[in-house]
């Protein structure tokens, strides 16, 4: 049986093509992401299915999203932002919860509850 693939929403890809298109545009002190976040980022963009694997790991991305909500709550973009930067390329909110409930039920359907 093939192992089963996450498809992140449409909205991830927008999001990573949109922060690394801004990064580009900023200053090396502006910009947000680890490597590892820029390699994710471009995976998003690409459209890409993703692994289990990878699912597991953009899920626990959401510590994360409480810093970005912060930044957001006091009007900050992610051109100054790089909580939000994080976020976006990491597929964004909707992702991140997309990337969880897959997760869930591939463990759920594992025997795992």
């Amino acid at each position: 049986m093939a192992t089963p693939k996450w498809i992140p929403p449409k909205s991830a890809q927008t999001q990573a093509k949109r922060v690394l298109e801004l990064r580009q545009e900023l200053p090396p002190s502006r910009r947000a992401m680890t490597p590892t976040g820029v390699k994710r980022a471009a995976q998003f963009a690409s459209g890409e299915p993703m692994t289990l694997e990878t699912a597991k790991r953009v899920a626990a991305f959401a510590r994360h999203v409480p810093a970005a909500d912060k930044a957001a709550a006091q009007g900050k973009t992610a051109a100054d932002s790089k909580a939000i930067q994080a976020v976006m390329g990491w597929g964004g909110k909707a992702a991140i919860k997309s990337a969880a409930a897959f997760v869930k039920r591939q463990e759920k359907s594992n025997g795992n509850p």
